[in-house]
């Protein structure tokens, strides 16, 4: 009778034992837990010591490891303005860059900052192709194809304000795009300092707003 309790108090034991070791596998089954060691190479055993046990612990603890590590990976592409990895190779190789995956948070750093530089280049050549092309500039905003980016400087503003203000007044929008090319004609149209100089600066007394 005794040996039969003892048998059942170890039995009991080893249920939780298992239980605790395929909860902190993050799994829930048993099912999950044999399936679980056929894809990591583990026999479905469910009474192994404590050494293989640990050995599957570290396994999974890795896994976990690894699969923060891509996610952090792929927040770092996306915030280099990149979608996958092949953009990410290919963004590293036309820059000079190691292609590796796993940096270090100042090299990341370093990358997002070249990013950002990038891009301010960008931005700031268009803006002064804008100013060397100002119909063009004048026809992309009247279709809506400027970036808020590119609309940061006072006149540019002023123009699309100008085309806001209509709503979805078809033809007023159309007038003020031909009012506006044909004005342009006046080299200092996209100058913002005042069109009448005693008047100062003023609501309305540029070449844009009058």
């Amino acid at each position: 009778m005794l040996w039969q309790q003892s048998a059942k108090r170890d039995g009991t034991k080893a249920n939780a034992d298992l239980t605790a070791h395929i909860r902190s596998l993050g799994l829930t089954s048993v099912g999950q837990y044999q399936a679980w060691c056929r894809d990591h190479g583990f026999n479905g055993a469910l009474n192994k010591s404590w050494q293989e046990r640990r050995h599957e612990r570290k396994v999974a603890d890795r896994a976990i490891d690894e699969e923060l590590a891509e996610q952090e990976f792929m927040r770092h592409i996306s915030a280099l303005g990149l979608k996958t990895v092949a953009d990410y190779t290919a963004w590293c190789n036309a820059h000079g860059l190691s292609t590796g995956t796993h940096k270090s948070v100042a090299q990341r750093k370093k990358e997002c900052d070249l990013a950002e530089r990038l891009k301010s280049d960008a931005v700031l050549a268009k803006m002064k192709n804008h100013t060397r092309r100002p119909q063009e500039t004048i026809r992309a905003i009247y279709e809506g194809k400027l970036s808020e980016a590119e609309l940061n400087r006072p006149h540019l503003q002023k123009i699309q304000r100008a085309f806001d203000g209509l709503g979805r007044d078809r033809k007023g929008r159309r007038a003020l795009l031909q009012l506006l090319l044909h004005v342009e004609k006046r080299g200092d149209f996209f100058d913002v300092k005042p069109a009448v100089v005693r008047l100062g600066p003023s609501e309305g007394n540029t070449f844009i707003e009058g």
